[in-house]
C-alpha cells in the first residue's frame, strides 16, 4: 500500500479484485509493517463499531494527547463535550454565510481573466475563510493564520520522511501557539463563535474542556477542515467538469445538488483513509462464519460423493446443493 490508481476519481482496481476473493486481506504498509486490509461495507461498519479495535498498538502507551484520537472513555467524553456545539441548528446557521462566501469568489472569478487557479483562488480561500470565522480568528490575523494552516497541512505526518515529521511537528507547534492564544482572547472576550460555545460548554458528569483540549480540537478542526474541504471542491469541480455535468447544476434542485454532493464526498473519502488505521487490542475474527467453523472442528472434512454427482435444487430465487453429503476423519 498504497495500491496503484489509473485515474483520480476511481479506486485503486485491486480493492475489486480483493473483494471478489474475501472482504479481508493481508496487505503492508508503505512504513513496511503487515496489516488486514478490509474491503467489504459490512466488514468495515463491524470494525468502527467494535471495541476491541482501538487507534493505539496493543502493547503502546495510551497517547498523552487531548484530541479525539483517543480509544474508550476519554474519546466518549470528548465527543460528548464537543457534540454539544455542533448542533444541528448550529451547522444549518452557518449556510447562508459560506454561500455567501462562495458566490463572492465566483463573481470575483468572473469580473477578471478568462482563465484562474480554481485551488488558490476559490477552494482555498473559501475554507480558509469558513473555519477563521468559525473559530473567531480576526480579520487581521487570517492572512498570518492561513500561512500557518497551509505549513501544517503541507507536511506528509503519516508516510513521510524524518525531515517531514518534523517539519510537520514545527508546523503544528506553532499552530498549537496560536490557537493557544486564540483560546486565551476568547476566553476573555467570548464571542458568537464555535470556539466561544466549546469554551462555554459544560456537563455536570464530564465537567468541561481544558485549554488543552479547546487547542487541540481548534487544531483538529483546522486540519481536518481545510484541506480536505479545499481538496473535495477541487476534485469535485474536476470530475463534474469532465463529465460535463457541473452547467445542469446551475438549474438543478436541492436534492439532485446534495445527490452531486453525496457523491462528491463518497469518492473523495475513498483516497484519505489509509493513513488512519485500527489496532486489534486482542485476536478477533472479522468475516468469519461458516468456513472456518468447520475448518477448525471438522479438519479432515471431505466430499462424499464427488462434486459432479452431487444434485442442486432448482428454486427461483436461489439455488444450492439439494444435498451435500460429506465425511471426515
Amino acid at each position: 500500500m498504497p495500491f496503484d490508481r489509473p485515474g483520480p476519481f476511481g479506486p485503486p482496481p485491486l480493492y475489486a479484485r480483493l473483494r471478489e476473493h474475501g472482504p479481508v486481506a493481508r496487505v503492508r504498509t508503505p512504513n513496511g509493517r503487515p496489516a488486514w486490509l478490509v474491503t467489504s461495507y459490512d466488514a468495515v461498519a463491524a470494525v468502527l463499531a467494535d471495541r476491541r479495535f482501538g487507534l493505539t498498538p496493543p502493547g503502546e502507551a495510551v497517547p498523552g494527547h487531548d484530541t479525539l484520537f483517543q480509544d474508550g472513555e476519554a474519546h466518549a467524553r470528548l465527543r460528548r463535550l464537543v457534540s454539544g456545539a455542533f448542533s444541528p441548528r448550529s451547522l444549518a446557521a452557518l449556510r447562508p454565510r459560506v454561500e455567501e462566501l462562495a458566490t463572492g469568489l465566483a463573481a470575483g472569478l468572473a469580473r477578471g481573466a478568462k482563465s484562474a487557479d480554481l485551488v488558490a483562488e476559490f477552494a482555498a480561500p473559501l475554507s480558509i475563510t469558513v473555519i477563521g470565522e468559525l473559530l473567531g480568528v480576526a480579520i487581521g490575523e487570517r492572512d498570518r493564520f492561513r500561512r500557518l494552516v497551509d505549513a501544517a497541512s503541507g507536511a506528509d505526518f503519516f508516510f513521510g520522511t524524518p525531515d517531514d515529521l518534523a517539519a510537520a511537528a514545527r508546523a503544528y507547534e506553532e499552530l498549537g501557539a496560536f490557537a493557544a492564544a486564540l483560546v486565551a482572547a476568547k476566553r476573555t472576550e467570548p464571542a458568537d463563535d464555535l470556539l466561544s460555545r466549546l469554551i462555554a460548554v459544560r456537563d455536570a458528569d464530564d465537567g468541561r474542556l481544558s485549554d488543552a483540549e479547546l487547542v487541540a480540537m481548534a487544531a483538529t478542526i483546522v486540519s481536518a477542515g481545510y484541506l480536505s474541504a479545499s481538496n473535495a471542491v477541487c476534485a469535485g469541480t474536476l470530475r463534474l467538469l469532465a463529465e460535463g455535468r457541473l452547467a445542469a447544476l446551475a438549474s438543478a434542485t436541492s436534492e439532485q445538488v446534495a445527490a452531486v454532493v453525496e457523491e462528491v464526498l463518497r469518492t473523495q473519502s475513498g483516497r484519505t483513509g489509509e493513513p488512519f488505521p485500527r489496532f486489534a487490542q486482542e485476536d478477533v475474527e472479522l468475516a468469519g462464519a461458516a468456513f472456518t467453523a468447520l475448518a477448525r472442528h471438522l479438519p479432515g472434512l471431505r466430499l462424499g460423493t464427488p462434486a459432479g454427482e452431487i444434485a442442486w435444487t432448482s428454486a427461483g430465487a436461489d439455488s444450492g446443493p439439494a444435498a451435500l453429503p460429506v465425511a471426515w476423519d
